[in-house]
């Protein structure tokens, strides 16, 4: 699990090849959980979920911070 300093630092190719991982991963813990190959653990699904939404988040506040800039100038 990356943090929120990891994600500031990633320009918008790699966080949206990460989100691509994250949500890749997500579907496959869904399935496992769905079939029951796996044990219940949910708490990994909700971490999932979370890190979406930290990328999500940095992602709109980077683009926030791009308008801003350019209705400066």
């Amino acid at each position: 699990m990356k943090t929120k300093k990891d994600y500031k630092k990633m320009d918008y190719t790699e966080l949206d090849k990460e989100m691509d991982s994250l949500r890749e991963n997500l579907m496959e813990e869904r399935l496992k959980l769905k079939i029951g190959t796996k044990d219940d653990k949910k708490n990994q699904i909700k971490n999932i979920k979370k890190n979406i939404a930290r990328i999500l988040t940095e992602i709109s506040a980077k683009k926030r911070l791009e308008l801003e800039n350019t209705v400066k100038k």
